[in-house]
């Protein structure tokens, strides 16, 4: 039997492509606008921001009001001259942070040298029982140190 072209969500029905057409149709406008509302956005902002900056450069220099002494519209900050000369800002102990650095720093390294003499005596065993499988003589002796073998 073949009822497949009879069901309405079949992908091949006539009515079902031209609506995924139409839709993608559809999709790729609204990508267009899209795409032209954000290169309009960004022409309008570049356009204030030129504006803004040759007003700047051609209006005449105006006295800042709290160098003139007169109080500003904005809320008054009783603390804006402590925190212009560094007093009201609090850096922390500088001795102590480093102190913790080099501990930090040493645990690393610490940790880091274990780690490769734990490695390195793990190889030499391995190799201690892998070679007297050959050689049952090196299984009895321990792998001699460079500095037992310069004497």
């Amino acid at each position: 039997m073949n009822i497949l072209p009879k069901k309405s969500w079949h992908v091949r029905n006539k009515d079902n492509v031209a609506r995924v057409r139409r839709d993608e149709a559809q999709a790729r406008e609204e990508e267009k606008e899209r795409e032209r509302r954000v290169l309009l956005a960004e022409q309008e902002a570049r356009t204030d921001f030129l504006r803004k900056k040759a007003r700047q450069r051609n209006a005449p220099p105006a006295v800042d009001a709290a160098e003139a002494g007169a109080p500003g519209p904005g809320p008054v900050d009783l603390f804006r001259d402590l925190l212009v000369e560094g007093k009201g800002v609090t850096r922390g102990n500088r001795e102590y942070e480093e102190e913790k650095r080099q501990e930090k720093l040493a645990r690393v390294q610490g940790c880091a040298a274990r780690e490769g003499e734990a490695e390195e005596e793990e190889t030499d065993e391995r190799r201690r029982r892998y070679n007297s499988q050959f050689n049952p003589q090196l299984a009895r002796r321990p792998r001699r140190q460079d500095g037992a073998a310069a004497h």
